[in-house]
Parts: structure tokens; sequence; C-alpha cells
């Protein structure tokens, strides 16, 4: 007999949604901090951003734009999906069958994305800030 817990479909849904919807909030904040780091690390008071930091800026705004691009088709998705229902009479509301592998995939993908071009940004930085700690390597 195992002791392992059974789930229904929802709750295993609703898990999943829990850890994405905060894994898209900590890779934001973290895209977001490192622009401020960019901006911090600037070297002197001229509006200009060095090189070396230009790649992980450009790094940490696709990581937010593929953020965003997640959120506004699965947004747009279900807007129409859910007008296409609300005008079709013949549809029980309450048993509701709709494939969603095409948002399911493409929002997938975006995540992956936005925290692959986090982390580079992130590596990128911390090149730039080994290179001026030590500018013999």
């Amino acid at each position: 007999m195992s002791n392992k817990p059974k789930f229904k479909l929802e709750e295993v849904r609703n898990i999943f949604y829990t850890y994405s919807g905060k894994a898209s909030e900590i890779i934001r904040n973290l895209s977001l901090a490192g622009i401020a780091i960019v901006w911090i690390l600037k070297t002197d008071d001229t509006q200009e951003i060095p090189q070396t930091l230009i790649y992980p800026l450009i790094s940490f705004v696709l990581s937010l734009l593929f953020d965003l691009i997640q959120y506004l088709f699965g947004g747009v998705f279900w807007h129409y999906k859910t007008r296409d229902l609300e005008r079709d009479d013949s549809v029980n509301p309450d048993s509701i069958d709709i494939d969603t592998d095409l948002v399911d995939n493409f929002t997938y993908v975006c995540m992956i994305l936005k925290l692959i071009f986090m982390i580079v940004g992130h590596v990128l930085i911390m090149r730039h800030m080994v290179l001026i700690l030590f500018p013999n390597i």
C-alpha cells in the first residue's frame, strides 16, 4: 500500500499555477534588479553605458519582453475563447472541452526564454564585474 498523496486534476493545475506564477514574479524582479545593477555600474556621469553592460541590459529587456508576451498571449487567447464560448448556445457551461495545447506550449516557451535571458544577463554582469576587479585576466 502506497502512502503517496492522491490529487485531483484541478489541484495539480492549481499547484502548477502557483509555482509558475511565483517563478514568473521572481524572474521579473531579478530582471528589473539586473537593469538597476547596470545603471549602478555605469562608470561615469555621462549617460553612456559601457559596452560590456549593453548585452546584459538587452538580456534583461528581452526577459521582460517575453514576460509581457507570455501574459498578453494567454490573456488574448482566453479572452477570445471565452467570447466564442459565450456566443455558442450549444455549449454546456458546466462541461467545456477546450484544446489548450497551443496557449500552454507557447506560454511555457516564453517562460523558459525569459528565464534564460535573465540568467544570461546576470552571468554577463558577473563577467563585467570580474573584468573590473581583475583587469589582468
